[in-house]
């Protein structure tokens, strides 16, 4: 039977994607995010000025695969301009084997190549596959820049967060908080951010997003995270909220103690529970005695990011390095 490939624009419009989720929630293995359709909603129209992409996969009717390309920010010490980070791609089980994930994911750099933006795959187990996927991106009349592997850590922010004194964690705006971050010199390291317009006011009741910051006066900050409510399904069946650190910046001079006291402002302002877990995607590359120190251990997840850039001239090709810093 024939794969029927459709593939569609969405511009901050609500989309039923309750057939997407059903696929994604019997397609991934707990502990994973709980793929609600209101979480993929939320994703797909978190967009600004430019649209994120939808592909989809259909075998006799059926729903067999999934994708997005969401748009982002780019910026490294080289170039700063707008790109798109590929995500959720979901081959159905029973469907795998018939080259579908390979016609997803070609489809989608295809859109994007169009507008001419870099792409940029951000996830777990991309080692075993990496030229696989440089092949299907070449297919796509991309270059590949191999960003590396980056562990991940988490905080455990306890009821005794709420009696620490944080007189320097401020909660910022969007705006605030990009300007925050500009003031941070760019890095060889590749930083990718959802602009203000694209934080998607509307559904902050749904997904809360934090922005929060460790100020050294008036002027100067030494450490600035973007911090995420995400819930996430368990083994057994059940669901746990989780703080997820998006987005992280800290200065040259920040300290063990900027970022302990980061950690727990992001526990009280967003975890409810007694004990809540704040975890980080060391994208960012925060050394790991510095991470020690402030009270994160590692855990097993590992991410792997793999960059497309439309031509080998591209300023991301030669200044790019590293791991990166990425929003998913």
């Amino acid at each position: 039977m024939t794969i029927e490939l459709t593939i569609s624009a969405v511009n901050r419009e609500l989309i039923d994607l309750s057939e997407e989720s059903r696929l994604m929630q019997r397609s991934w293995v707990p502990p994973c995010l709980d793929y609600s359709a209101r979480l993929l909603q939320w994703y797909a129209r978190s967009s600004n000025s430019l649209p994120a992409f939808v592909v989809r996969a259909r075998l006799a009717g059926d729903l067999v695969g999934f994708g997005m390309a969401l748009p982002r920010r780019f910026r490294t010490n080289s170039w700063e301009g707008d790109g798109y980070i590929k995500s959720f791609m979901t081959v159905d089980p029973a469907a795998r084997g018939r080259g579908i994930g390979v016609s997803l994911r070609v489809a989608l750099l295809r859109e994007v190549r169009k507008l001419g933006m870099p792409v940029l795959r951000f996830g777990e187990g991309m080692t075993e596959v990496r030229e696989r996927l440089r092949a299907d991106y070449a297919s796509a009349d991309y270059v590949t820049v191999d960003l590396g592997t980056c562990p991940s850590a988490s905080f455990v922010a306890s009821e005794s967060s709420e009696s620490v004194q944080r007189e320097r964690a401020v909660v910022l705006g969007d705006k605030e908080f990009l300007k925050a971050r500009e003031s941070f010199a760019p890095s060889e390291l590749l930083s990718v951010w959802q602009t203000p317009e694209s934080l998607n006011h509307d559904a902050q009741d749904f997904r809360p997003r934090a922005k929060l910051g460790i100020a050294t006066g008036p002027s100067g900050w030494r450490a600035l995270a973007s911090v995420v409510l995400a819930d996430f399904a368990t083994k057994h069946g059940g669901q746990s909220r989780v703080a997820l650190v998006e987005d992280a910046v800290l200065s040259a001079e920040a300290t063990p103690e900027d970022l302990r006291e980061l950690s727990l402002a992001i526990g009280a302002s967003m975890l409810t529970g007694a004990r809540g877990q704040v975890t980080l995607s060391n994208t960012a590359g925060v050394p790991p005695l510095l991470l020690s120190s402030a009270g994160f251990r590692k855990i097993p997840s590992r991410y792997s990011a793999l960059l497309a850039v439309p031509d080998a001239r591209h300023p991301l090709a030669s200044g790019t390095h590293g791991t990166t810093a990425a929003v998913t």
